[in-house]
């Protein structure tokens, strides 16, 4: 496990498949349990001028009467897209991140792409690619369209769309918060890494071992990408200290960077350390304008390349850690509330 990331890029180094589409051989027809207590979980296709990719879509059922009251006045649902790591798939991330069942509680739909095999031979989302690190072309230009085609059939409100990575789908993650900031509200990465601090396989390994990186220029970097659509992204980082995969520096030059795109320029607030034995410590850093949040750190003490507080019905979970999706259901919700 600890080495998996590399492994993947060596591989990606020889240059992935160029064609798109489901993995062959796979049966496309809708695994066992699509239909969840509470809601339904489908298998779909988007196929568009960008791309096609196949996702999987949990549509909460709209039973209490909170939840049909929200809709009635026009605010319509929120989206949280999930991006799964590389081996992974929407079915993997759903049952590690136990992601559908906050959804069943609070109402949100969840939106997970999926990366296959003749795209990447480990389904990794191509992140160190520069060809992939643009608005308008390759797997961001798919993702967001995407999202776009889901929140639109579904009745999300366009204001409450949110992005969720672990490992290269946090990695991908960063890139279309900077690339596409007029659809994604909120961004959260888990074992994730800079935009822009890796265009190429060998900067990739680098990056992923011993991160190097200006944080002012990766912030610049940023707010270029954006251009015109420049906002505030709210980011919530979660990172293992002990990730032999992705090096703990990645997370603090992730902080920095986007506390730098979003324009805060002083020192984050440190908080005590939270947990007890044999859940594993947390220190949490916060990126703040006045009161309000902006940028969140966590390094979950002891933590390896896993999903904090995941189930071990999912790949590459560690369920002694503090509950890393309900820590981003509540950064969104806090986030919506700053809004108003």
């Amino acid at each position: 496990m600890d080495f998996l990331l590399l492994a993947a890029l060596a591989v990606a180094s020889t240059g992935p498949a160029s064609a798109e589409g489901s993995d062959p051989g796979r049966d496309q027809s809708a695994s066992a349990g699509d239909t969840a207590a509470g809601g339904t979980f489908t298998l779909g296709t988007y196929d568009g001028p960008e791309g096609s990719r196949r996702y999987k879509l949990f549509k909460a059922e709209m039973q209490s009467a909170a939840r049909r009251g929200r809709a009635e006045k026009g605010k319509g649902r929120s989206l949280i897209v999930m991006l799964h790591g590389c081996t992974q798939d929407p079915d993997d991330l759903a049952r590690g991140t136990r992601m559908n069942e906050l959804a069943e509680r609070d109402g949100f739909l969840v939106l997970y792409p999926e990366q296959p095999v003749t795209a990447h031979p480990l389904k990794c989302w191509t992140w160190y690619d520069a060809a992939q690190q643009k608005r308008g072309q390759g797997e961001p230009a798919i993702i967001a369209a995407m999202t776009l085609k889901i929140a639109k059939e579904n009745g999300v409100d366009p204001k409450r769309i949110y992005l969720v990575g672990l490992s290269a789908g946090a990695a991908m993650a960063a890139i279309l918060g900077a690339t596409y900031p007029d659809i994604y509200r909120a961004i959260a990465l888990h074992s994730g890494i800079a935009y822009g601090l890796a265009t190429a396989v060998p900067q990739a390994l680098e990056a992923m071992r011993t991160p190097k990186g200006d944080a002012v220029k990766l912030g610049t970097a940023v707010v270029a990408a954006m251009g015109e659509r420049r906002r505030v992204v709210p980011v919530l980082i979660i990172q293992g200290t002990t990730d032999a995969s992705v090096n703990e520096a990645n997370a603090r030059l992730l902080a920095q960077q986007w506390a730098n795109a979003n324009g805060i320029t002083g020192a984050a607030q440190e908080i005590q350390q939270m947990g007890k034995p044999p859940a594993y410590p947390v220190a949490r850093s916060m990126f703040r304008v006045k009161e309000t949040t902006v940028v969140e750190l966590w390094m979950v003490q002891g933590l390896g390349h896993a999903w904090s507080g995941g189930s071990k019905a999912g790949t590459y979970t560690d369920d002694k850690g503090p509950d890393a999706s309900r820590a981003i259901v509540k950064f969104i919700g806090e986030t919506e509330k700053n809004r108003r």
